[in-house]
C-alpha cells in the first residue's frame, strides 16, 4: 500500500501528497545511516506488523514505531538508509536509545535476508549522522591504543551539557600477585579505572573492563592532560553534547601533536532530517545522507 505523510516538525509543516494517511510527532532528535542493501518491502512489512506498530509501507519505504516507552519511529528506504526520529531532545541517553533503535532495524531487514554482516553493521555504526535542533552538538573522539599514553584534549571555548569517558577492551593479568587493570586520569584525576586483585594466585584470571564514566565536569574550556594505564589494547571513546556549536573542535592529540585525532563524528540540524524523511532529498554532506 502506498501511503503518504504529512511532516510536522519544529521547523515548520509540510505536505508530502495531497492524500493523508500519518501524521507524525514533532522529531526533536533522529540518527540515520546507509547501509545499501536491498530490501523486500511486502515481506519486511510482514514482519514488522508482527512486532512493531507498523504506519505505512509501499515500494519504496516502510514506516513502523518501535514497542514500547521511547514512541520512537523508524524508516527504512529503498535505497538502504535506515532513519530513526524522536520526540525527545538530543543527549547522551536520546543517542544511546537511537543507536539501539538503528541496531533493531538492522535485526528487523536481516530477518528477510538483507544479509548484514557484522563488519557491515560496525562500520555504518560507525558513520552515524545523528540529528539535533542545532547542528553540531553532538561530538565524538575515538581512539585506538596499546599500553600507557599521556595525551592533551582540547575543549574549546562552550557550554558542556553531558560528558562521558568509554574505554572498550579487556585488560587480563599475567601476575601470579599483586593489583593489576586499567587506570585513566583528566588533569592527573582518577575518573575511570578496573582492577584486577591477584595478591593470592590467580587461577582464573578475570577480565578487566574500565566501562563509562561521567565527565561532565571536567570538561571545562581549555587544555586537560589525559593519561591512560594499561597493557593491551583498548579504544578510548569521548563523546560530549554542548548547548550549541562550539568555536572550534575538540582535538586529541599526543608528544609534539602526534598522534592528531579530531572528532569522528558529528550531529546536524533537524532541517536535514526533514529532507530525508520528506522523500530523500540528497544531502552534499558525505556521512551517510
Amino acid at each position: 500500500m502506498t501511503i503518504a505523510l504529512v511532516l510536522f516538525f519544529v521547523l515548520g509543516i509540510a505536505a508530502v501528497d495531497a492524500q493523508v494517511h500519518a501524521t507524525l510527532p514533532q522529531f526533536k532528535s533522529g540518527a540515520s545511516v546507509m547501509m545499501g542493501v536491498p530490501v523486500d518491502f511486502n515481506i519486511l512489512d510482514q514482519r514488522v506488523g508482527a512486532i512493531y506498530d507498523a504506519v505505512e509501507s509501499d515500494e519504496s519505504h516502510i514506516v513502523w514505531k518501535f514497542t514500547g516507552s521511547t514512541g520512537d519511529w523508524a524508516f527504512v528506504f529503498a535505497d538502504g538508509r535506515i532513519v530513526v526520529a524522536s520526540t525527545v531532545d538530543l543527549d547522551i541517553a536520546a543517542k544511546d536509545t537511537l543507536t539501539k533503535e538503528l541496531n533493531d532495524a538492522m535485526d528487523m531487514l536481516n530477518i528477510v535476508d538483507a544479509g548484514i554482516t557484522g563488519e557491515a553493521r560496525n562500520n555504518a555504526l560507525e558513520s552515524v549522522v545523528y540529528y539535533a535542533n542545532d547542528p553540531d552538538i553532538y561530538h565524538k573522539i575515538k581512539y585506538a591504543f596499546i599500553g600507557n599514553f599521556d595525551f592533551t584534549l582540547l575543549v574549546p571555548d562552550c557550554m558542556v551539557k553531558r560528558a562521558r569517558l568509554n574505554v572498550e577492551g579487556c585488560e587480563k593479568t599475567t601476575y601470579t600477585s599483586g593489583i593489576s587493570g586499567q587506570y585513566y586520569y583528566i588533569d592527573d584525576v582518577d575518573v575511570l579505572k578496573c582492577e584486577i586483585d591477584c595478591r593470592g594466585v590467580c587461577l582464573n584470571v578475570p577480565c578487566c573492563r574500565a566501562g563509562y564514566q561521567d565527565i561532565t565536569d571536567k570538561m571545562v574550556p581549555g587544555l586537560h592532560k589525559i593519561s591512560g594505564r594499561a597493557s593491551s589494547q583498548h579504544t578510548m571513546i569521548f563523546e560530549i553534547i554542548t548547548s550549541s556549536k562550539p568555536n572550534k573542535e575538540f582535538v586529541l592529540y599526543g608528544p609534539s601533536y602526534i598522534p592528531w585525532v579530531n572528532e569522528t563524528s558529528k550531529s546536524m540540524d533537524l532541517q536535514e532530517l526533514k529532507k530525508i524523511l520528506e522523500g530523500g532529498i540528497e544531502s552534499t554532506d558525505n556521512k551517510g545522507l
